[in-house]
């Protein structure tokens, strides 16, 4: 301790220790403020910002400070609504701007700040306090950073605005978000059919129970990705249709770009070989072995054929 410590104030001690027991004790919204911007160590004015209730000193910080955390901070013990609209519309600083939406409850402004602010992040805090369904499925078709839009989804509960997002946006994280939400069967088979992503497809596919569906997909939808994952559904078990669509399969060169003379090869499409690998039916096996399209198939179902009867399996 110096000579001076004698002579001045607890909270302007030389040691940070003594100030900042001092500070806790400390009443004195003014004397807190100073002591908020002033103090050279950050333990004592995160101590004085704490103890700051008064809302125009908080302003005036948030506002005028030149550490951008003690405007942060400033900034999130905030309440006045017009104030807060004012730091998220002026605020150079993202992390600023960010904590300020944290407090705002006014849903115009954060209608504004979801829309427009320049950070993906500040955005992101708007959606998050959102309650306007219109305005939610708009950020989610059309925000440009993916984060942003699947906060918006997360925040939607509605669930033919759900699958109008799946249905029509063609990114598969933000697809995949609003199908995770949708329970309801016939919203789910008409995401099946009709969304533009053959990702959001598949993934809705996987959710239905409706085996003649599942079928009719099986067999129509013109993505492989699609059609196997109307196979691999469990509800999926006609062993008839599975038959078939391992009969009529069609190959695929495996090795990209490259035929047999090249070191390539082929194999069966995704949906055949699903649907082989779920066929114990000994006799539709048989079948498949002599009417198969092509000799690929042919062989495969015989493989699958043997295998059955090798673990006494199968019926």
């Amino acid at each position: 301790m110096g000579v001076k410590d004698l002579f001045r104030p607890q909270w302007k001690h030389s040691d940070s220790r003594v100030r900042e027991a001092a500070v806790k004790k400390l009443t004195d919204q003014a004397v807190l403020a100073d002591i908020a911007r002033t103090d050279s160590e950050r333990s004592v004015r995160n101590a004085a910002l704490e103890k700051l209730t008064d809302q125009m000193l908080l302003a005036d910080i948030t506002k005028t400070a030149n550490r951008e955390d003690l405007r942060k901070a400033a900034a999130g013990k905030l309440i006045d609504q017009a104030i807060l609209s004012e730091i998220v519309k002026t605020d150079d600083s993202i992390c600023v701007r960010e904590a300020a939406v944290q407090k705002l409850s006014d849903q115009a402004m954060l209608t504004d700040v979801a829309r427009t602010d320049r950070g993906w992040s500040v955005r992101k805090a708007a959606v998050k306090k959102l309650t306007d369904k219109s305005v939610l499925a708009d950020v989610a078709k059309t925000d440009y950073y993916c984060e942003v839009r699947i906060a918006a989804i997360e925040t939607l509960t509605d669930q033919a605005v759900l699958a109008d997002v799946a249905k029509t946006v063609d990114i598969s994280e933000v697809c995949l978000a609003a199908i995770k939400k949708l329970g309801d069967q016939a919203i789910l088979a008409d995401v099946a059919k009709t969304a533009a992503n053959r990702q959001a497809r598949a993934t809705a596919v996987s959710k239905l129970i409706d085996p003649t569906l599942l079928a009719k997909i099986a067999e129509t939808d013109e993505w492989d990705w699609v059609r196997q994952a109307a196979v691999e559904n469990p509800h999926f078990t006609d062993q008839t249709l599975l038959a078939e669509i391992a009969r009529t399969g069609s190959l695929r060169i495996w090795h990209e770009n490259l035929g047999h003379d090249m070191g390539g090869g082929y194999i069966l499409d995704g949906p055949a070989q699903c649907a082989l690998s779920k066929i114990t039916d000994k006799i539709l096996l048989k079948n498949i072995v002599k009417t198969a399209k092509s000799k690929e198939v042919s062989e495969a179902a015989a493989r699958r054929l043997s295998d059955l009867r090798r673990s006494g399996t199968g019926s």
